[in-house]
């Protein structure tokens, strides 16, 4: 007997179709109730997540976490399998992270049904752990070695650790638990032990001159260096130097400071005629402008003081101080009016939100950033000023020693070290 093949494939088409499951197209749906949108969270907080999770087939894995933008997860996760078509989730997660940073973050809840997935996203506001002062460091001109590492332990120094060369520059970087130091024409990283700075690696960099100034920057955690012959270094995590500028002609840095994504150098003629603020672009290093300071116009230090794109230039004019305003937009410098101490100035540090320090002669005296109040408090002749952000006290270094100080410049403690000679401060943070 004959078959037609035609009515056979045709009838083989009809089974194969038959038996084909068909394919789930739908996508599970995600329904974030809580928290509210940006809603913040400290350090220790718990974060109540509410969600409802359906499907219409079967919810076999649903991950809820807290992700970064870039999709980093941050703390614990938290996981369901097989949910079956609907699932409430009514659940915590801990704010645990003693270093992630302040900023948005995201609940982020993904749910599959074996086929499809889902991803559903609410925006939070995290705020990261504060720091806690571990000790101040002081680096001094030691008797057994050239340059002295110490740490202030209760009333005490005790020694860190010490190094051979003829000190120039360091910068601290609690974050990474990096110290950067400059001297012999090396430019050397240690990798430190947090808890007890001891040094466990050290990289070192040849760099070419003596490293007259630098600056650490606190938002990016890099720090720069410029030398005698020019050069602009940065170092990061990598402790790995890179030259970023060179200084063309005859001037050279003698102070950096470094904000809006701008390296700015007060730089000095090497025949001392002439000084000038220079901008750098922070990342590829093209001078991006330069403006010329009046010769009676000794500029000594350069302050961020918290205002976008203006900045207070400090130094003397006619044996007397003399403060400006460094206009970035327009390349000009703005008289200050005449509300300030009018001793001479030798130096100059940031303080808390804008403020800034002022060693007038041997009088320390404090400037809010508008410049509109000012005093003065204890004489001494300041070497360094670093503001401790928790106790809101002031570590004053001089040439005999170590002193506290309360926020209105007057003295709780001091700390005399035997035979050193002090050279530079740094405070040690837990991160």
């Amino acid at each position: 007997m004959k078959r037609n093949p035609t009515i056979i494939l045709a009838l083989l088409i009809i089974i194969l179709f038959s038996c084909k499951k068909e394919v789930d197209e739908n996508l599970p749906q995600i329904q974030i109730s809580l928290p509210y949108e940006n809603a913040t969270f400290g350090y220790q907080d718990e974060i109540r997540i509410k969600a409802t999770v359906t499907d219409d087939v079967n919810l076999e894995r649903i991950e809820v976490k807290v992700t970064s933008s870039t999709g980093q997860v941050y703390f614990n996760s938290i996981n369901y399998i097989n949910s079956g078509k609907s699932k409430t989730i009514d659940t915590f997660i801990t704010h645990n992270d003693f270093y992630i940073e302040t900023g948005t973050y995201y609940i982020t809840i993904v749910a599959f049904d074996g086929i499809n997935e889902k991803i559903e996203f609410s925006p939070i506001q995290v705020i990261e752990s504060p720091r806690q002062l571990l000790y101040p460091m002081v680096i001094f001109n030691g008797n057994v070695y050239d340059t002295q590492v110490e740490k202030l332990d209760g009333s005490n120094f005790s020694f860190l650790f010490g190094l051979n060369l003829n000190y120039n520059q360091s910068t601290f970087d609690s974050r990474n638990q990096l110290f950067h130091i400059a001297g012999n024409g090396l430019l050397s990283s240690f990798i430190q032990n947090p808890a007890v700075l001891i040094s466990s690696t050290q990289v070192n960099t040849t760099v070419e001159g003596t490293v007259i100034t630098s600056f650490h920057d606190e938002e990016t955690n890099d720090s720069y260096f410029a030398t005698s012959d020019g050069g602009i270094w940065k170092t990061d995590v990598s402790a790995q130097p890179g030259l970023v500028v060179s200084q063309s002609g005859t001037f050279r840095a003698r102070d950096l400071l470094v904000a809006n994504n701008k390296i700015m150098a007060l730089e000095n003629n090497l025949d001392g005629s002439q000084s000038r603020i220079s901008v750098y672009n922070k990342f590829s290093g093209t001078l991006e402008q330069s403006v010329v300071v009046p010769n009676s116009f000794d500029v000594k230090k350069i302050i961020d003081i918290g205002e976008t794109n203006f900045f207070i230039v400090i130094g003397n004019s006619g044996g007397q101080s003399l403060f400006q305003y460094y206009n970035l937009d327009t390349s000009a410098l703005i008289n200050v009016p005449n509300n300030y101490n009018s001793v001479a100035v030798d130096n100059a540090w940031p303080g808390q939100d804008g403020s800034f320090y002022v060693s007038h002669g041997t009088q320390l005296t404090t400037y809010s950033n508008n410049m509109q109040n000012w005093f003065s408090g204890i004489y001494m002749s300041a070497l360094k000023v670093v503001y401790e952000e928790n106790s809101n006290t002031n570590y004053v270094l001089t040439t005999t020693g170590l002193n506290q100080l309360d926020s209105g410049l007057g003295t709780l403690l001091s700390f005399t070290p035997a035979f050193y000679q002090p050279l530079d401060l740094h405070l040690v943070y837990d991160k």
